[in-house]
This record gives structure tokens, sequence and C-alpha cells, in this order.
């Protein structure tokens, strides 16, 4: 393994009022710098995310008795939220909620259907933004800028 050295391998020349002022930066405190810079974007990017997937984990197991006893009473919406909120999507399930004219459903389908290439998508995310679901009138609105 090769020895860091503290000889400069950057040199930085600042212009102040006071004159030239030239700064120079070792391999080793650039290694060190480089080292910390990627510790501090892992903790402040990766662990907020995980914290946050876990309080989310948190709320939909706490949600889900209640939802279930309203899905077996036959609320749509909470069927909906269901299959929205499962490790994984039941897409006939979604389908079905789109065709019964769910908003947030057929926003869904159609984000799904669009993720996959298949060129109805853009149809349920327009019948999604037609019944005034403001996701997919923000969804048009950033297609149609060509974002």
């Amino acid at each position: 393994m090769k020895k860091l050295v503290t000889k400069p391998v950057i040199t930085v020349i600042s212009h102040t009022r006071k004159g030239d002022k030239v700064t120079t930066i070792s391999e080793k405190n650039l290694v060190y710098g480089l080292l910390t810079g990627a510790l501090l974007v892992a903790v402040f990017n990766i662990v907020p995310d995980q914290l946050n997937r876990w309080e989310k984990r948190e709320k939909v197991e706490a949600l889900q008795p209640a939802m279930q006893r309203l899905a077996s009473a036959g609320r749509p919406e909470a069927k909906l939220w269901l299959t929205l909120h499962a490790d994984q999507i039941n897409r006939p399930q979604l389908a079905a909620l789109a065709a019964q004219g769910l908003p947030e459903a057929m926003y869904a389908h159609g984000w799904l259907l669009r993720h996959d290439g298949k060129p109805d998508g853009a149809g349920w995310i327009a019948r999604a933004a037609a019944a005034g679901w403001v996701p997919a009138l923000e969804d048009l609105d950033r297609h149609a800028k060509g974002a």
C-alpha cells in the first residue's frame, strides 16, 4: 500500500485586496478531505432517507388493521390504500380500482403503465387529471414542458 505523503499536490492562488495568497494542499489532506466529504454525504443523505422509510413503514403498519376493516366493508378508498401500501402492488386490483373511477388509482395505474412503456398510460393519467387529481395535473404539465 502506498504511503500518503505531505508534499503539495494542489496549489490554489487566491486574489485578495492585500495581494495574492498561495495555498497548497498535501496528498494526505486531500485524501482525508475527500473521505470526510464522502462520509458527510452518506450520513446526511442516506441515513435520513432510511429513517423516513422506517417512519413511513411504521405508519403503514399502524393504519393497516383499520384499512383492512374498511376494505372488507367495501370502501374502495381503503382497498386502494392497501393496494398502494403493500410490499408488492397488486396491478390487477389497481386496474380494477382505476376502472371504478378513483382518480388516485387512475393516476397510479397510468403511471405504472407509462413506466412500463405502454401507450395507454398517458390516457389514464389524463383521466385522473380530468377528475381533478393534482399529481396527475402536475404530471401532465411536466410532460407538456418536456421535463
